[in-house]
């Protein structure tokens, strides 16, 4: 089902972070939403296995920009790792790993949107809700 919401913000992201018992795997090209980061922290905490995948060399994002939010990522004690080789720009190549979701064992959030406050305010998200029953 393809669901836009506007106005939702982070929230239907952070409730798939929230229900999940055993782990959540999430990929995104940018991360920097504070209610993301503590919903994955929380996760952590009561033993979740939290991974992340990240794109290494964002488009424009300078080098501090990157350390801030690789420090961020591993304070909630998530495993980092960067996207593979084959999705990260080069010279010649512009290529980039822009995927946007976040899964548990049985249900994935599948959205347009990076996961930063301007992405959940000004570019209304598309996603996709994807549950096993």
């Amino acid at each position: 089902m393809l669901f836009t919401e506007p106005y939702a913000g982070p929230t239907p992201i952070v409730q798939v972070i929230a229900s999940a018992r055993r782990e959540i795997s999430l990929n995104v090209y940018y991360l920097s939403s504070w209610p993301i980061l503590n919903a994955l922290r929380a996760a952590h905490t009561r033993g979740v296995a939290v991974r992340v995948i990240l794109d290494k060399h964002p488009y424009g994002m300078k080098s501090w920009m990157i350390q801030k939010e690789v420090r961020a990522v591993q304070a909630t004690g998530a495993a980092l790792q960067w996207a593979p080789p084959r999705f990260e720009a080069a010279p010649g190549r512009y290529v980039f790993d822009h995927a946007k979701y976040v899964c548990d064992t049985h249900e994935c959030e599948i959205g347009t949107s990076n996961f930063d406050w301007s992405a959940f305010r000004i570019i209304p998200p598309k996603k996709i809700y994807i549950e096993e029953r």
